[in-house]
């Protein structure tokens, strides 16, 4: 079954049903994500939710049917077709300019219609090769690294940072461009790229075939070859070897001998010879121009076919963890992951072991849907040091936490049941307990918002529970979905008089 969207073509939104994602599909996955994970999980998802629950396929299916069904998602959809649609244009200019760039060079080369063969060849084939070795070793090197695009990747990521933005219209012009980013550094990216480089030069070399062909047709140039520094012999060698691949190829109209070679030495062509020098030039051409060029063209075309049937998304990062409780509510995270590693069923409980510093307070995890209120903690003395939903900032976290003195009593972490705790969620928890060095407590929050999507409540406060022992601490759901802050209050008095009775 194919599904249509304003403005694609049919193959950018077949239906999955398998892991894989088409480029559409994995662009606007990949867009929502980087939004949400900048500015929050959206409060209006609940009926992309439900869409994406009553779709038949895995997660990531449902991500990608979540992502199709979020309100105002159209002009994100037309705006990764519009930024496809100019990549295809942009991808015929650059032939263009190759088969431009490799006219010139060739008539650069045949002035006067004196053409030195040497130099005609070094004009001709001396740039395409040395691109085509430092290919070669970019490609190499990059094998070792995952996110290498090379510099022809870095550029495209340029030009798109700097114009894509002025040409996209939608909310997520800005995510729909660091995704495009994203997919170029991957592998479908990488091959993509390189396709793009051999069509440039592959043009490159029919541009100069082509006026070659043209100008040896309609006029007399004469071809010969000079050295003043190098031997005559070392010069017929050269050409020798240069000829044998083309000579292989049945490109040669003669046999190639050093007889011959020597006849094209300045002043001592014979005119029979010319139009066989004429043509060696252009089989050259052909041999070490155009033909490595096709060839590593397809190669990269087959390869970046393979990579993008393969293409998935990373069901691994933050803001898709977040969504596996309400997307696959059937199953548990290591349904969806497989079983994860044994692990200690509990932890022993944080102490604060006699500190007297005030109770510190950050948000993990956090939602904070339209309609929900952060929870109050006026009647305790609370040192709020903010959320920590980006990498860096968990760093920072860690470091600020390590450096208060004295320490403090109470780490109180707020959590919010519309997450599902998962392993990065537990490791995060245990740097932040370590660097605090103070009794642990977990605050979940946003109960009644949990409740509305139809979600079990039970189970969730289960899940929290048990990450809670896990890492020393404990998870407090109090009654009111809005904790008041007597309750807080009460709760922290109770860890700090555990903690001075150590």
């Amino acid at each position: 079954m194919v599904k249509m969207r304003p403005g694609c073509s049919s193959e950018s939104y077949l239906t999955l049903t398998t892991a894989r994602a088409s480029i559409n599909d994995w662009l606007l996955a990949e867009a929502v994500r980087l939004h949400e994970e900048r500015n929050g999980r959206r409060t209006d998802d609940g009926a992309a939710i439900a869409v994406a629950v009553r779709s038949s396929g895995g997660f990531r299916q449902r991500l990608i049917e979540r992502a199709r069904a979020l309100p105002g998602i159209r002009a994100v959809q037309t705006d990764i077709c519009s930024l496809r649609r100019r990549a295809r244009l942009v991808l015929v200019i650059i032939v263009l300019l190759g088969v431009l760039a490799g006219w010139l060079a060739a008539r650069a080369s045949m002035a006067d219609r004196q053409i030195d063969l040497l130099l005609a060849l070094l004009t001709l084939l001396g740039l395409p090769t040395l691109m085509l070795i430092a290919w070669i070793v970019v490609m190499t090197i990059g094998r070792r690294s995952a996110r290498s695009s090379g510099a022809i990747g870095r550029l495209v990521n340029g030009l798109l940072t700097r114009l894509a933005p002025r040409l996209l219209s939608s909310s997520l012009a800005g995510e729909v461009v660091l995704a495009t980013t994203g997919l170029l550094r991957a592998p479908f990216g990488r091959w993509a790229l390189s396709l793009l480089s051999h069509l440039f030069w592959l043009a490159y070399a029919g541009g100069a075939l082509l006026a070659l062909a043209v100008y040896f047709s309609l006029a007399q140039y004469d071809l010969s070859w000079g050295t003043t520094l190098l031997a005559e012999t070392t010069v017929v060698t050269l050409v020798e070897i240069l000829a044998r691949p083309a000579d292989w190829l049945g490109l040669l109209p003669v046999a190639i001998d050093p007889e011959w070679i020597q006849r094209g030495r300045e002043g001592a062509m014979e005119g029979s010879d010319r139009a066989i020098w004429a043509r060696f030039l252009i089989a050259l051409v052909v041999t070490y121009g155009a033909l490595p060029r096709l060839v590593l063209g397809l190669m990269c075309a087959g390869l970046a076919w393979r990579a993008g049937g393969k293409l998935a998304l990373n069901t691994g990062e933050s803001g898709y963890l977040r969504l596996q409780g309400d997307l696959m509510p059937e199953q548990t995270v290591s349904d969806i992951h497989g079983h994860p590693p044994e692990r200690p069923a509990r932890k022993p409980r944080r102490q604060a072991r006699g500190h007297t510093g005030s109770p510190v307070l950050v948000w993990i995890e956090v939602s904070r849907s339209a309609d929900a209120r952060p929870p109050d903690f006026s009647e305790i003395e609370v040192l709020d040091l903010g959320s920590a939903d980006r990498r860096s900032q968990r760093r920072e976290l860690e470091d600020a936490l390590a450096a208060l003195r004295p320490p403090p009593s109470v780490l109180l972490v707020v959590c919010s049941l519309l997450r599902t705790p998962d392993e990065g969620t537990e490791r995060l928890l245990n740097r932040l307990a370590d660097a605090a060095r103070s009794a642990l407590v977990l605050v979940l929050t946003e109960k009644a918002e949990f409740e509305r999507r139809g979600g079990d409540l039970a189970a969730r406060q289960a899940d929290w529970e048990a990450l809670a022992s896990r890492v020393g601490g404990e998870a407090v759901l109090l009654n009111s979905d809005q904790p008041d802050a007597a309750a807080i209050a009460e709760v922290v008095s109770r860890r700090q008089q555990s903690g001075s009775d150590v």
